[in-house]
């Protein structure tokens, strides 16, 4: 088998990017708001790094844009990209909070070689507006750890792989502080090095969890995934960093999101005649919109024309308190 592993370096930013008609600077913190864990280009571009204090990412740019971390929000997009890369691949796997990994060595054949999947998968990330380091592997933590080193190729070929592989530095390859530490008072540095010991070595000198999880690695033993369902109802939400304070502010989001649903909608050959517009408040109950077409219907300018023109006829005041 071979896989396919996405990983999104800073997916919750590319989410609310993709929301936002003005690019800006704009960054995640931490839960505690006081440390900088991504960054956006723009940012980067001026200097704010992960790991820096908040207070210094501000004396860099002062008009720099702050969002908490949410976890709950993150594994929601997640699912959302989940949703899209079934439309290619029927073997989905959730890796929490920012990776996907997909079964693609069936899928040669469908669309003519793997380089075609990797591109047609390409082309899709750059269509949604989202950064992602991909990376093939004959087993699922292969691809895994290749991604999210950035060393990602289209490759099939196993010993290409195992040398990409052999090449990471222990702490790369995801072993827990403890056994890194063990593994280098062997004079090990390397997981070609680490490969090179005998398997009953590695699990006398280590333990029998650290053999398992390098053989899983290598593909020497078994390592099954439980693919993701999709849901069968389409579930979008736009997410701002700054108030909206006009209906017509949310049109932009809207007509990204209604696109998707046109995606989904002609992939499952389906058509709906109702949506369910939630509108969020600071302090206050959400607003519902139920829009409903005369009939069965998949176009997004069709769902976004009406939309529209509920905002013309029953215009929105929207109160944000602080």
């Amino acid at each position: 088998m071979l896989w396919l592993y996405l990983h999104f370096p800073h997916l919750l930013l590319d989410h609310i990017r993709r929301s936002r008609e003005n690019q800006g600077a704009l960054a995640v913190v931490e839960g505690s708001g006081q440390k900088i864990i991504q960054a956006c280009p723009e940012a980067y571009a001026q200097g704010v790094r992960a790991g820096m204090r908040l207070k210094t990412a501000i004396s860099l740019v002062p008009e720099l844009r702050m969002l908490r971390a949410d976890h709950q929000q993150e594994a929601r997009i997640l699912e959302d990209q989940a949703r899209w890369l079934y439309r290619y691949a029927a073997h989905i796997v959730l890796v929490p909070p920012n990776g996907l990994l997909a079964e693609v060595g069936s899928l040669q054949r469908l669309y003519g070689g793997l380089a075609a999947v990797w591109q047609t998968v390409e082309q899709g990330l750059e269509e949604r507006q989202l950064n992602a380091w991909t990376a093939i592997g004959h087993t699922p933590l292969a691809a895994r750890l290749i991604a999210r080193a950035g060393k990602g190729e289209c490759t099939a070929d196993k010993g290409h792989i195992l040398r990409t592989l052999g090449q990471m530095p222990l702490l790369t390859a995801e072993f827990d502080d403890k056994t890194c530490t063990r593994l280098q008072r062997l004079g090990l540095n390397t997981l070609d090095e680490v490969f090179a010991l005998p398997a009953s070595e590695l699990a006398r000198r280590l333990s029998p969890e650290t053999l398992a999880y390098v053989q899983k690695i290598q593909g020497n033993r078994a390592d099954p995934q439980t693919p993701w369902q999709p849901p069968h109802t389409f579930r979008q939400q736009a997410d701002f960093v700054q108030e909206i304070e006009q209906s017509q502010g949310l049109l932009f989001p809207l007509q990204r999101i209604l696109s998707e649903l046109e995606e989904d909608l002609c992939w499952r050959q389906q058509d709906t005649d109702s949506l369910l517009l939630v509108l969020q408040h600071r302090h206050e109950e959400p607003t519902r919109i139920r829009v409903r077409t005369s009939g069965p219907e998949h176009r997004a300018e069709a769902f976004l024309n009406l939309i529209r023109l509920r905002f013309e006829q029953h215009p929105l005041r929207l109160r944000w308190s602080h």
